[in-house]
């Protein structure tokens, strides 16, 4: 039985640049992880900072705790623009949500996109008329909850600033433009 396995390696944008070639095989040990590998190319490519990006592993993004199989297809992906700002602001509140507010303030030079969903409350909904959604929340509980969405976000991609905010009380319906 073998010891090692031979995994297929992709490398992106600066990573491409630094090693001068975007695909290469790498040989590991049986039960290497991503960070293994990372590993094993930085010490073959000195410069390389692989830990600086993102691992995606079978076209999916991994921690490096990531155990690899044989055959597995392992890319590193630089990160893209920003995600050294760690400010964030999340909370309830029975005011009118502003969007604009917020893409403001999470707009910046050195990041390349801002990303807003915003929920509205529909009428009719199922052929009846709805006059407004009464929202209700245990507040220190979904606040904690909150914070570890903005935590689990961080964890597996390079982000600027985040804001999460959910309104409380009566909502009523979109008003027709």
């Amino acid at each position: 039985m073998p010891d090692t396995m031979r995994i297929e390696i992709h490398l992106f944008a600066i990573f491409r640049e630094q090693i001068g070639r975007g695909r290469l095989s790498l040989e590991l040990p049986i039960g290497a992880t991503v960070a293994d590998a990372a590993r094993t190319l930085e010490a073959q490519y000195p410069g390389l900072k692989l830990a600086e990006g993102m691992a995606a592993l079978n076209q999916a993004f991994v921690p490096s705790p990531t155990r690899l199989s044989a055959g597995d297809e392992l890319a590193f992906l630089p990160p893209v623009s920003g995600g050294d700002n760690t400010e964030q602001s999340f909370g309830l509140t029975s005011d009118p949500l502003d969007p604009g507010k917020w893409i403001i303030w999470a707009t910046q030079p050195k990041n390349g996109a801002v990303i807003t969903f915003l929920g509205t409350s529909r009428s009719p909904n199922k052929n009846r008329e709805v006059r407004f959604l009464e929202y209700e929340a245990y507040a220190s509980m979904a606040e904690e909850v909150m914070g570890q969405i903005i935590r689990e976000m961080r964890d597996h991609w390079p982000l600027g600033r985040i804001a999460l905010w959910h309104r409380v009380g009566q909502v009523m319906p979109a008003s027709p433009l």
